[in-house]
């Protein structure tokens, strides 16, 4: 196998396991959302200040935005043709981890 079809290989198999991990992460953070539905803020709080809490709540952003980068990366390549798509590639990746950062220390600040 050639490099660019080990890279692909390798994009597929990434694709299906945060795809995999997201099923039940998903799960749990939409009963978790939905259960908070016209709480008080001090009781979102206090469920985000919970280790476990907290803990899955960071795993399913950062597995929801390396999941997104990875999908937005293959329409950026299919469709995205000429100068434009580099530099597009580079702000995929920046977006996802300035989000990815961005959530998991807002998490970590309510946490502690």
């Amino acid at each position: 196998m050639n490099q660019s079809g080990k890279a692909a290989t390798t994009h597929f198999l990434h694709q299906r396991v945060s795809a995999a991990l997201l099923v039940p992460l998903a799960i749990w953070f939409l009963w978790a959302a939905l259960s908070m539905v016209g709480a008080e803020h001090r009781v979102v709080l206090a469920f985000l200040a919970r280790p476990l809490n907290a803990a899955l709540t960071i795993l399913f952003v950062l597995a929801a935005a390396y999941h997104m980068a990875l999908g937005v990366r293959v329409v950026i390549e299919d469709y995205v043709h000429g100068g434009a798509g580099p530099a597009l590639l580079v702000l995929n990746k920046l977006f996802a981890l300035t989000m990815a950062l961005a959530c998991t220390l807002a998490v970590l600040f309510i946490a502690w």
